[in-house]
């Protein structure tokens, strides 16, 4: 027996004594709320037809990320996972009219919520050639959001696939990392493959000019044109723009 195997074992025991390492708790569906309507995103989630499920710090976190973007014309807007559409319909509420947005699923049901004004199609995230396509389709990406499996390696796999051809100034966000501690999900904190510990690793890139070796394990050309990695509860978002080199600055009188 292998060791991951064993370990296995060891970790489903532990659930079934503590409730530790479920795929979704269930006491946090049992103790979900309507929250209080705190600014725009939550009233519009308040109001949403179609069914959402999100954390209750995600409407702050977006306005945050994504307040500076909503007046913004001709965004072109791509979501993984689709499920019910509410977070779709969210989007198309809360940015403007002529943003152009794409929702991928790997459900065939999911095509039933497609509007005139929102486009859906069918595949994997899996699938670099798939995704390709949907860029190509929009006419480029300026936003991503990543609400699909939330397995760590389809999460890597469309990360890598669809950071590279972000616009310069555009963001990443990937919701729903509880994933990454959860061994159902394939998840716990010391696993060096979960997402959660790539971002972490990938966040260096950051401060790669200040280092003479390439990072092992992340994203090539991440050191050139990662902007920012901001860490939420439940989410990161990565910030694409092109950075020169830095160099020191200089202003006043060095004299006491």
């Amino acid at each position: 027996m292998s060791i991951r195997s064993e370990l296995g074992i060891v970790l489903r025991r532990l659930e079934n004594r503590t409730g530790f390492y479920r795929t979704t708790p269930t006491s946090f569906f049992e103790n979900s709320y309507r929250f209080p309507i705190s600014n725009e995103y939550a009233k519009l989630f308040s109001q949403l037809k179609r069914h959402s499920l999100k954390w209750d710090n995600y409407p702050e976190v977006y306005m945050e990320v994504f307040d500076g973007l909503r007046g913004r014309k001709d965004l072109k807007i791509l979501e993984i996972g689709v499920l019910h559409g509410g977070s779709l319909e969210l989007l198309r509420a809360f940015f403007d009219k002529s943003s152009r947005i794409m929702g991928i699923d790997i459900d065939n049901k999911c095509a039933n919520v497609a509007t005139d004004d929102t486009s859906i199609r069918i595949g994997s995230s899996t699938d670099p050639d798939f995704l390709n396509k949907c860029v190509k389709e929009l006419g480029g990406i300026d936003i991503v959001i990543d609400d699909g499996s939330h397995d760590s390696r389809h999460q890597r796999i469309a990360f890598e696939t669809l950071f590279p051809l972000l616009k310069d100034g555009g963001i990443y966000l990937i919701e729903d990392l509880e994933h990454s501690y959860y061994w159902g999900s394939r998840g716990l904190f010391f696993l060096p493959f979960t997402f959660m510990n790539y971002a972490k690793r990938t966040s260096e890139q950051v401060n790669s000019a200040f280092r003479a070796f390439r990072k092992r394990g992340v994203l090539r050309g991440t050191s050139e044109n990662l902007w920012s990695v901001k860490f939420y509860t439940g989410i990161v978002v990565f910030t694409k723009k092109l950075r020169s080199r830095p160099r020191i600055i200089e202003s006043g009188n060095l004299k006491f």
